[in-house]
């Protein structure tokens, strides 16, 4: 009856404590927009009666920014929050009358186990994670490699660039980008019997990006005339810069899992986690659309080596005001959890997740064709260029902790992520996770 009214008591504690921290907002608004604006740029140089002649170019700059832009919306937001499984798990022995653990691990960090919390026990915690966004594909988005020309109009309508040797000038558009990522996880999860956990992960986030773009005018043809080609300030490079940064609750995840089957050391679990639009998309703080992850969970024991394998495959529906395009994937995970003391579990795993057909950008090179004033013969150059495809992008991390039980239930819990493939949104150094959680 005690552990009744204690399990109940905690629960409404929970409930009140997650009330209290959802209507937490966005300290800026408009934040998914800051790269769309940076790139939507009407090009229109001095009045010399060329000035217009690089406008066609417009959508093309308008077009990258978007496509940018909803790539980082759809995988920034989803990235993993970790795994809803307790370090501590019981089955109860109907001998004794009394819950006994059922496992020596404390289970792994960002995969999951087929072991569930027994009936009536909880399991409670919190994370912090703060991730340096750096590449996206190929590309690095500190160094400026977001980079393609701009070209001159056809004004002769001759297919060409050669004849009128001024249409062989370009404007090379060029962007920088620094995103930084922080989310702090409030999670807890239940045994409503002793095959099936519910729980719920609440996410809150900041996201800040500085970025700028900058256009400059390329005078391959005209690099003996300037006055040709020039912005109305009389220079040949224009800047803009955006920054910003917004704050609050995330996209919230309901998870279950039910352990379908297991022997002495085996066992076979089904899971679904539902990620729902909580977040803001508008600040890049959600999608806008709902998750639903179905995924498979397998785990055994080899004396005190315990591996696990998760398998599923998230749909992505709906959508937001952003009208980003979240894609489905694949999910999976492999690793094992080893515990090297009684205290202290090591936990490694590779956390991989295939998003299915989206937006793939890969930096290249074209190759132009002009002419100058002084030299009609056709001439080649070389200049930095920007691919944009569609394809399948494949996220794997591979994840090294240790859960560290200093009394009691409770544990102090340090992880670090590594991107191990160069695909996608990612932060190409080593990602710290800190947290703690007990069980009751």
């Amino acid at each position: 009856m005690k552990m009744s009214k204690l399990n109940a008591s905690a629960a409404a504690v929970l409930f009140a404590v997650l009330l209290s921290l959802a209507p937490v907002g966005a300290q800026a608004s408009g934040l998914a927009s800051l790269i769309p604006n940076l790139f939507a740029r009407t090009i229109v140089l001095a009045p010399n009666g060329h000035e217009a002649h690089f406008t066609d170019q417009d959508n093309k700059l308008a077009t990258t920014g978007l496509e940018i832009n909803s790539s980082i919306v759809a995988q920034l937001a989803t990235f993993p929050l970790g795994s809803s499984a307790g370090g501590f798990t019981y089955t109860f022995d109907a001998s004794l009358g009394v819950f006994t653990r059922s496992t020596d691990s404390f289970g792994p960090l960002y995969a999951e186990r087929a072991q569930t919390l027994g009936k009536g026990k909880w399991n409670t915690g919190l994370s912090y994670l703060r991730t340096t966004y750096d590449k996206l594909d190929s590309l690095d988005l500190r160094k400026g490699d977001i980079s393609f020309p701009l070209f001159h109009k056809d004004v002769n309508s001759d297919g060409t660039s050669n004849t009128l040797f001024f249409e062989g000038d370009v404007i090379e558009a060029r962007s920088f980008l620094a995103l930084d990522s922080t989310t702090s996880v409030l999670f807890a999860t239940y045994g409503v019997t002793d095959r099936f956990d519910i729980g719920v992960a609440v996410p809150f986030q900041k996201v800040e990006i500085d970025s700028s773009a900058t256009l400059t005018i390329d005078r391959i043809a005209t690099s003996n005339i300037p006055q040709i080609h020039r912005f109305p300030d009389g220079s040949s490079e224009q800047t803009t810069v955006a920054r910003g940064s917004a704050s609050g609750l995330g996209d919230v995840v309901v998870r279950g899992k039910y352990r379908m089957w297991d022997s002495a050391k085996s066992g076979f679990a089904v899971a679904l986690d539902v990620r729902l639009p909580t977040g803001n998309e508008k600040d890049l703080l959600g999608t806008g659309a709902t998750r639903t992850k179905a995924y498979l969970v397998w785990s055994t024991a080899w004396g005190s080596f315990e591996p696990h394998v998760n398998a599923g495959y998230t749909v992505s529906s709906g959508g937001g005001s952003s009208a980003v395009d979240v894609p489905d994937e694949v999910n999976y995970a492999v690793g094992a959890d080893f515990p090297v003391h009684p205290r202290v579990t090591i936990a490694v795993d590779a956390v991989g997740r295939m998003l299915r057909d989206t937006a793939r950008f890969t930096e290249t090179t074209k190759t132009l064709s002009f002419t100058t004033s002084t030299n009609p013969a056709i001439q080649f150059t070389d200049r930095p260029d920007l691919t944009i495809s569609r394809g399948n992008v494949n996220s794997t991390l591979l994840s090294l902790g240790v859960r560290f039980n200093p009394a009691g239930n409770f544990l102090i819990n340090a992880n670090v992520l590594y991107s191990v493939t160069k695909a996608g949104l990612r932060d190409e150094g080593i990602i710290p996770l800190l947290g703690i959680d007990y069980s009751f």
